[in-house]
């Protein structure tokens, strides 16, 4: 995750779901070498825009509001 955050250019998506009525959200987080991939229960989701806001460089994403 460090490699992607200390990276100039990268990109971050996410996707709510449910998984046994527990609201679950799959990341994404990547630059040109490498995936990292999360999948977190909706508590963790908050801790995980915080760090967003905070990326330096450019992050380009789908304009979800998870990003603003």
């Amino acid at each position: 995750m460090t490699h992607v955050e200390n990276s100039a250019v990268k990109h971050a998506d996410e996707t709510i779901f449910l998984l046994y009525s527990l609201r679950c959200s799959a990341w994404v987080f990547a630059n040109a070498l490498v995936s990292v991939y999360r999948i977190v229960d909706d508590s963790k989701r908050i801790s995980l825009r915080a760090k967003l806001r905070k990326v330096k460089g450019i992050l380009s994403s789908d304009g979800a509001s998870a990003f603003f």
